[in-house]
Formats: C-alpha cells, structure tokens, sequence
C-alpha cells in the first residue's frame, strides 16, 4: 500500500454521516468514528497507489471517494457520495 499525499484539511466536504448496522455493532466511541471520518476527509486511505490516485481525481471532479481504513484490525469502508450530501461507515460485507 503506498502512503496517499500529505492533506493537513478537509479535502472534501462529508455531508450528513451515516453508520450502517455493522457498524453500529461495533460500538466505537465518537473519538474513534471522528478520527475515521478526518482521515478519509484528509485522504490518508489505506489503498493501492491506483486506488489513491482515482479518489484523487474523484475529488478534483466531483465523483464518488472510496476509503478503506483499517482500525483496531477490523476494515471499514468509508464512502462519500459524488454529490457530497453523504458519507457512509460500513463493514466491507455490507456493501
């Protein structure tokens, strides 16, 4: 996994948070679900270097921004939608 470009702010806006019911389950405090949402906002995915670059360019052109994170060693995905109205937390079996 490359390392994505250094982002000291939102590069995006996140619009309303959604959590799917996996992630509910997990019972993250909001510290933890705030670090996740900063770290998708401040582009720091832990994806593929191919990955990195199309969220990339998502966000200079208004697409959907995928991000994987993994936290206390379960995966969670983080979608923003192209329109910026949402961002969902979910487990990548929820998809």
């Amino acid at each position: 996994m490359n390392t994505p470009p250094t982002i000291q702010h939102a590069a995006f806006d996140l619009g309303r948070v959604l959590l799917t019911r996996g992630i509910d389950a997990l019972r993250l405090s909001k510290y933890d679900l705030i670090q996740l949402l900063r770290r998708h906002a401040w582009c720091q995915w832990q994806l593929d270097a191919d990955d990195i670059t199309a969220n990339m360019e998502a966000i200079r052109k208004g697409y959907r921004v995928f991000g994987s994170l993994v936290f206390d060693g379960i995966t969670i995905w983080v979608i923003t939608e192209a329109d910026r109205a949402s961002t969902t937390l979910l487990l990548p079996d929820e998809y």
